[in-house]
C-alpha cells in the first residue's frame, strides 16, 4: 500500500474545481473519481495511467486527470497537478 501525498499548492484549485462542479450539478461525480484516483495510486500507481517525462505519470477519470510521481523506495505517491474539465 503507498502513501498518497497531494502537494499543498494544489489545495485551492481542487476547492475551486468542487465549487464549479457543484455548479454543473457535477460535484458528486467530480468526489467519486478523485476518490477512485486515490484509491487506485494506494493500490497499484505504477500501473495506473500513463508514463510521462521526468518519471511522472497521468491519470484520467471521468473529467479529472491527476499528474503524479512515485517514490518506489517509500512507496510514496505524490500528486503534483491535479485538472478537472467541466460536463459537456
Amino acid at each position: 500500500m503507498y502513501k498518497v501525498i497531494w502537494l499543498p499548492s494544489l489545495t485551492n484549485k481542487v476547492a475551486l474545481a468542487l465549487v464549479v462542479a457543484f455548479e454543473y450539478k457535477g460535484g458528486k461525480a467530480l468526489n467519486r473519481d478523485v476518490e477512485r484516483l486515490t484509491k487506485l495510486l494506494k493500490s497499484n500507481p505504477m500501473e495506473l495511467g500513463e508514463s510521462r517525462e521526468d518519471g511522472k505519470r497521468i491519470a484520467f477519470e471521468g473529467n479529472v486527470h491527476l499528474v503524479f510521481e512515485i517514490a518506489e523506495d517509500e512507496k510514496l505517491v505524490i500528486v503534483v497537478e491535479f485538472h478537472y474539465r467541466t460536463p459537456d
